[in-house]
């Protein structure tokens, strides 16, 4: 004869067993959380196209108020030239994308990268990989001289022709502030922290790590942007890392540093003369 159940016992059932909450804890073991770049990403307050279409402004922009206009259109020539000073225009674009994505995306400016709570882990792995970083760029100059003194009809005249356009030559007080505290900042929050998280978004890290640095060193101008594209890598890698740009502008501050320094010592020695 069969004893009966308890009325206090729980009665287990496949209904039961199936209406328990799924959460972290007894998700499957290969369901694992997303990682620190994905939540990043996602918090990213800008679409691509909107990114783009504010650097082709810029660009635009840029065309009209510095460049020359040998090349354009014939019905384009009339049109007037501003003079307007390049920092103050930079400083005037970044400052309306920081108002745009504050005050009407609603969004912290952490997402553009401007996050300054791991200050001292950023500053503290900078130093770290500076020493490497030196090294690296110390090894790549050694075999680019090595190149040109191997390719080169004249290697004596090129590597200095080369030297020459790296380093800086305008040492007025403006253009130090310039190129020591206002480009590594704004240059920053434009390329790495405005392009850089939608390119990895939609395309992958290695992705935005190449079309940023493309970006970064061919936006200078200059016909062969060597330390440029070297930098750009360095600084998009640095980003990729630490994800805020505290990182990035260290290593540009130490960049930029370095080339004002050879250029004063040119200034006053004339060893590439």
């Amino acid at each position: 004869m069969q004893a009966k159940r308890p009325v206090d016992e729980p009665v287990q059932s496949s209904q039961t067993d199936n209406s328990k909450e799924l959460t972290n804890d007894n998700l499957p073991s290969n369901s694992a959380p997303a990682g620190p770049w994905a939540r990043f990403e996602s918090a990213f307050p800008l679409g691509l196209p909107t990114v783009v279409v504010f650097l082709l402004l810029w660009i635009l922009f840029g065309q009209w108020a510095w460049a020359g206009r040998e090349n354009w259109p014939d019905f384009l020539q009339g049109l007037p030239q501003i003079e307007v000073p390049l920092l103050p225009s930079f400083a005037l674009a970044v400052l309306f994308l920081l108002v745009w994505v504050r005050a009407v995306k609603r969004a912290p400016l952490a997402t553009l990268g401007l996050d300054f709570r791991r200050t001292g882990p950023d500053v503290l792995w900078t130093l770290r990989v500076l020493p490497v970083l030196v090294l690296g760029y110390a090894l790549l100059g050694g075999l680019a001289v090595l190149c040109v003194y191997v390719f080169a009809e004249t290697p004596t005249e090129t590597l200095k022709q080369t030297l020459r356009a790296s380093f800086f030559k305008d040492f007025g007080f403006e253009r130090m502030v310039h190129v020591l505290i206002a480009a590594p900042i704004l240059e920053e929050i434009c390329y790495r922290g405005m392009l850089y998280t939608p390119l990895r978004r939609e395309r992958g890290r290695a992705f935005a790590i190449i079309l940023t640095t493309l970006i970064f060193a061919f936006s200078h101008g200059t016909s062969f942007p060597v330390t440029q594209l070297l930098g750009g890598l360095v600084f998009a890698w640095a980003y990729e890392c630490r994800r805020t740009l505290v990182a990035p502008m260290l290593l540009h501050f130490a960049g930029n540093g370095t080339l004002v320094l050879g250029g004063l010592i040119d200034s006053r020695w004339n060893f590439l003369s």
